[in-house]
């Protein structure tokens, strides 16, 4: 099976001021996107382009870039920073919960978030064409749709993985799904088209902050585990709506 190349791009002003570094199938489509969605895309005069084979080395080489140039718009890979007010919220959240007992490990979330995130790609590996119904900026969840390569099998593709897949659990008996919807296949059938739901990444983001942020330990559980796991979500999914219609 090919694998698809990806090109590494990097964002300059009229100053050459590295203002962002990404990887996409297309940096056209993706600069369309960031024409729509991020702010500092005004101010964007030149771009420089590099193409790898696979995802895999695009993804170390943009993170290399991002730690070594220091873009200005980048956050993941860049030091931790916590945003305006975190700090005292968390302060605040910590007094609150000094009485309460989290019997449950913390981790577990970033160990769902990276298995269900490398079950995903796994899937979308089989894929040439996929479809996306909803707004990753407004919808809790999305719909894809993939229309597979041929002769893909389903004992292959193995889509009741990715279903079942644990749900990170942020609190004591408190568990969400990453994943709400997925195709059942029989055993040994040809696969033309498969669907699931997807959570997006805003919406995973909201619903770990909520349930951790209650926690004495969310300041370095947060930077450690989570954000890097989100990152790496967050990632997949801007690759998954490139290649949507």
């Amino acid at each position: 099976m090919a694998t698809r190349g990806r090109e590494l791009y990097r964002h300059f002003d009229s100053a050459k001021n590295l203002l962002y570094v990404g990887i996409s199938l297309s940096t056209v489509a993706r600069l369309s996107q960031h024409r729509r969605s991020s702010r500092w895309a005004d101010d964007i005069a030149s771009i420089e382009i590099e193409r790898f084979p696979n995802l895999a080395l695009a993804a170390e080489a943009e993170k290399h870039a991002i730690i070594v140039e220091n873009p200005k718009w980048n956050r993941v890979h860049k030091p931790f920073q916590a945003p305006k007010g975190l700090v005292k919220k968390s302060r605040r959240n910590a007094w609150k919960s000094k009485s309460l007992n989290y019997p449950f490990d913390v981790s577990n979330v970033a160990r769902c978030l990276r298995e269900t995130t490398a079950l995903i790609a796994r899937t979308v590996a089989f894929a040439h064409h996929i479809r996306l119904s909803g707004g990753a900026a407004t919808d809790t969840f999305v719909s894809l749709v993939l229309t597979m390569q041929e002769a893909v099998s389903a004992d292959e593709l193995r889509m009741h993985e990715l279903f079942n897949a644990q749900s990170p659990e942020t609190a004591p008996r408190r568990r969400f799904r990453l994943i709400t919807q997925a195709t059942c296949h029989a055993p040994g059938t040809v696969v033309d088209q498969c669907e699931f739901t997807l959570i997006t990444p805003n919406w995973l983001a909201r619903l770990c902050e909520e349930s951790l942020g209650r926690r004495d330990d969310y300041d370095l559980a947060f930077e450690r585990d989570i954000q890097p796991a989100i990152a790496e979500f967050t990632r997949l999914f801007e690759s998954l709506v490139i290649e949507t219609d």
